[in-house]
């Protein structure tokens, strides 16, 4: 796999190379997901195949449940029900903005800034603050993977700067390919 390379440092450009990179970028990695006190266990591989993305979303704790996706179909698996959901669905963002619009568009709403370098899953990190323009929406901080530019955590501030919401990765390897049973459901 080959890092981003370029003097990225300005939180405009971190963002539009984090975005570019979690999409182009084959990976496997295992996160946390918290919201208030629930807490769940992820593992996320994900591969770019000439242009068309396929991942795989696999639960590690709670009820045993998988999310495939490959380019626009999205198939969700539940194995306490056998249940199977497919539906054609673009990707969700990782993180509650539309980080995938223009970062133009998104500086109409948020004011952003560098915060000290730190280190997420054994990594090197930029710290990227995103701070609202109006009182209605949330504050977030993004660490972006100093080599990669991939998003290695996210969190979601309330108004008085605790967390609402977070997404940590705990491991992550960036490959130069994923073997297709690593794409394939249990």
């Amino acid at each position: 796999a080959t890092p981003c390379v370029g003097q990225t440092t300005s939180p405009a450009a971190l963002i539009r190379a984090m975005h570019d990179a979690t999409r182009q970028l084959s990976y496997d990695g295992v996160f946390v997901y918290q919201s208030g006190r629930h807490l769940d266990t992820m593992r996320l591989v994900h591969h770019n195949d000439s242009g068309t993305e396929k991942e795989r979303l696999i639960s590690l704790s709670g009820p045993a449940r998988e999310v495939i996706r490959d380019g626009t179909l999205v198939t969700c698996l539940f194995a306490d029900d056998q249940a199977a959901m497919v539906e054609k669905n673009t990707p969700r963002e990782l993180v509650g903005i539309n980080l995938s619009a223009p970062i133009e568009t998104l500086k109409t709403s948020y004011r952003f800034s560098l915060e000290k370098a730190d280190r997420v899953a054994g990594r090197s990190a930029h710290v990227v603050s995103v701070q609202p323009l109006n009182a209605d929406r949330y504050a977030y901080r993004l660490w972006i993977d100093e080599e990669f530019k991939l998003l290695l955590k996210s969190v979601i501030l309330d108004r008085s700067g605790q967390p609402l919401e977070q997404v940590q990765f705990t491991a992550i390897a960036v490959l130069d390919d994923v073997p297709e049973h690593l794409l394939q459901p249990e």
